[in-house]
């Protein structure tokens, strides 16, 4: 089974489930597999990876928009950009915290296998046509 045939499988199979594919299969990871990137689904990443991949990216954009918030705001002299640099980025760093939480809740309540097993023994053909 190629990965793109086991993630699909796997957002069907979850749906199933009553998971909803914007859980099964967020927006940043369906653009990375497009690009062509065998990338596990988030409920199947450790703890660690679902920090970066939420955080990293929720914190680097509102730190740029911070700190073009804080290049024009008219008090250039005060304390913008100490608080763009760095209460943004622990922002993201809770987000990412916060996001790996929940999926990693989400997972252990869904009893999901391994992501190297997983799909192999629960094949049905009908995913496939």
């Amino acid at each position: 089974m190629t990965h793109r045939e086991k993630v699909r499988w796997m957002v069907e199979d979850l749906q199933r489930r009553g998971i909803k594919r914007s859980i099964s299969a967020p927006p940043l990871f369906r653009l990375l597999w497009r690009l062509g990137a065998e990338v596990r689904p988030p409920l199947f990443l450790p703890r660690r990876h679902l920090i970066l991949c939420f955080g990293a990216p929720w914190g680097a954009c509102m730190t740029t928009f911070n700190v073009l918030w804080a290049y024009w705001w008219p008090l250039r002299g005060s304390h913008a950009w100490q608080f763009a640099l760095a209460i943004w980025p622990t922002a993201g760093l809770c987000f990412g915290l916060w996001m790996a939480g929940y999926y990693r809740r989400r997972a252990s309540t869904l009893a999901l296998p391994p992501w190297e097993s997983y799909g192999f023994d629960m094949r049905a053909p009908e995913v496939f046509s």
